[in-house]
């Protein structure tokens, strides 16, 4: 039996994968949510207190809400869920959109939302949290409640003893060395971010 679990989740590279439409009208990123994610990795691995012979890092591509919900609420023999990072295309409720959300990997004619976890899909998480868990959400506007409550608010007025950190607007990528790419850092860049509860 482990002691902590670490989730590392990872969307689609673009927000639809009709053919019609450009890498940039797709705001195609192509393996970089995927490379954000392995970067990710190796910071945990590099914390002091992680210690690989108890526990885990679990990293998985999620383009499916299926496959999101089934890989936030697996029961883990690593122990309990210490972290979830999450690397995708996000959205606030504004314009056209009703709510708030994740574009896990696209949008794909015929499939629907199959796709986009929305406010209301929230309430299929049930993971076994550590006490004092985090949630990132590494996509733009994920903290974003200008035009109703953001995908981190309902996170978080969900799991009000977890710790979620979110973008108020856009996140961009940087480049800290070669084949390795990861968003600019949650918690530390007080400008952008939103921390969730509010204390």
């Amino acid at each position: 039996m482990g002691l902590e679990t670490y989730i590392i989740l990872y969307g689609g590279g673009g927000i639809n994968e009709d053919p019609n439409y450009t890498p940039e009208e797709r705001h195609d990123v192509r393996d970089n949510f995927k490379n954000a994610a392995l970067t990710r990795a190796d910071e945990i691995r590099n914390y002091s207190n992680f210690n690989p012979n108890d526990d885990a890092i679990i990293i998985k591509e999620t383009k499916y809400v299926s496959d999101f919900v089934s890989a936030i609420n697996s029961p883990y023999g690593s122990g309990p869920i210490q972290e979830i990072t999450t690397f995708t295309h996000a959205y606030s409720a504004a314009g056209s959109q009703t709510s708030a959300g994740l574009n896990l990997g696209g949008g794909i004619v015929g499939e629907g939302k199959l796709r986009w976890f929305e406010s209301p899909n929230v309430n299929e998480l049930d993971p076994n949290f550590a006490e004092d868990a985090i949630f990132n959400l590494y996509g733009c506007n994920t903290a974003n409640n200008n035009a109703g409550s953001s995908i981190a608010q309902w996170i978080a007025d969900k799991f009000p003893n977890v710790s979620v950190f979110g973008y108020l607007g856009n996140s961009n990528f940087i480049w800290p060395e070669a084949n390795k790419t990861y968003l600019v850092p949650t918690y530390k860049n007080k400008g952008k971010i939103q921390v969730f509860p509010r204390k």
